[in-house]
């Protein structure tokens, strides 16, 4: 019984707050470039807090693999695996869990300044994949349509003031 009493007392005096995420060495660039759905590079639009449900919005700078689509969404970043700080860039791997983008806890994501050459280099040889985004090619065909529309009067504008200067 004494011995309860100890550990007890023990128990609540060092009651200190601890982590229970424990990271083995991450996988190389290229092997989390393949295992991932989203590889990009971006500047961060708000930090991973509560009030944000642990979810940050990128700039988008670089994208070396996924849809645009699915990033304006957001990517869960969580608040154990680091800190993410509003307007600086960060080198993102993700991948899809649960319908949404999750940062890969223990892998190679890190803010930007830490990325070396030589990594940098290992994201190069990787294949360029850019899906985009369903919205950004409506923009191009009413671009492209616009453009069709204002050509074509302007072929009959002309027309008809040739006509006209004919006629007189």
């Amino acid at each position: 019984m004494p011995l309860f009493v100890i550990c007890l007392l023990f128990s609540i005096v060092l009651n200190e707050p601890v982590s229970a995420v424990s990271c083995a060495h991450p996988e190389s660039i290229k092997e989390e470039f393949a295992n991932s759905s989203i590889v990009l590079m971006g500047t961060a639009l708000n930090s991973n807090t509560l009030e944000n449900d642990f979810t940050v919005v990128f700039s988008l700078k670089t994208l070396w693999k996924g849809s645009t689509d699915v990033i304006e969404k957001g990517i869960s970043i969580g608040n154990m695996w680091k800190e993410i700080i509003e307007g600086q860039d960060y080198l993102i791997f993700a991948s899809q869990r649960d319908g949404h983008l999750e940062a890969n806890i223990c892998g190679n994501s890190r803010d930007w300044s830490e990325v070396n050459k030589k990594q940098i280099k290992d994201l190069n040889t990787g294949k360029l994949t850019i899906e985009q985004s369903a919205n950004n090619r409506n923009q191009i065909y009413w671009f492209v349509f616009v453009i069709f529309i204002i050509a074509i009067v302007g072929i009959i504008l002309i027309r008809l003031y040739r006509i006209r200067r004919m006629q007189r």
